[in-house]
C-alpha cells in the first residue's frame, strides 16, 4: 500500500498518518506492506515521525518524482504559497524543491503483481479515504489470488 501525504505542517495529513499508525499491527498480521510518501525532508519526516510516534516507513520523494509517475503533483499557486507562509508553512523550505510542488493526497493499494487494485485520489485535500476502509479494502486483496497468465491455444 502506498499513502501519498502533502507534508509534515498540514493538519489533515498528520491525523490520516496517526490512524493509519494505529492499525498497522492489522496491516502487518496480514501481510500488507504500508509506505508513506512525501515531499518533506528528511529532518522533516524524521521529526514528525518522533513528534507523531509513527513507527512505519515514510520515504522522501526528491521534487515529487513518484507523485508525479502517479499524476499528483501539481504546483502550489503563488497567492496560495503567500498565504500558507503567512501561516509559518515554506513548502520549498520544508521540502528543498527550488518550486512549490506538492502531491494531490493519494490513497494506493497495489498487489503483489505490481498492479493498482484501488486508487482513491481527492484534490480537495480535506477529502481522504477512511483508514479503517482502505485496511478492510487492503486485507480482500491481499487474500485475492492472483490470476495466472496462460498460453491460449
Amino acid at each position: 500500500m502506498v499513502k501519498f501525504y502533502r507534508g509534515a505542517w498540514c493538519p489533515y495529513c498528520r491525523i490520516e498518518l496517526q490512524a493509519y499508525d494505529k492499525m498497522m499491527p492489522q496491516f502487518h498480521t496480514n501481510g500488507i506492506r504500508f509506505l508513506a510518501v512525501s515531499p518533506d525532508n528528511f529532518q522533516e519526516i524524521r521529526k514528525m515521525k518522533k513528534e507523531l510516534k509513527i513507527g512505519f516507513l515514510i520515504m522522501k520523494d526528491k521534487d515529487n518524482a513518484l507523485a508525479s509517475k502517479f499524476g499528483l503533483k501539481f504546483t502550489l499557486p503563488k497567492q496560495l504559497e503567500k498565504l500558507y507562509k503567512q501561516f509559518g508553512i515554506d513548502v520549498k523550505k520544508s521540502t528543498g524543491q527550488t518550486e512549490s510542488n506538492l502531491p494531490i493526497p493519494g490513497t494506493y493499494i497495489i498487489d503483489s503483481a505490481g498492479n493498482v487494485r484501488y486508487a482513491f485520489v481527492e484534490v480537495d485535500y480535506t477529502k481522504r479515504a477512511e483508514p479503517s476502509e482502505v485496511l478492510k479494502q487492503a486485507i480482500q486483496i491481499a487474500k485475492t489470488p492472483l490470476k495466472k497468465k496462460g498460453k491460449k491455444k
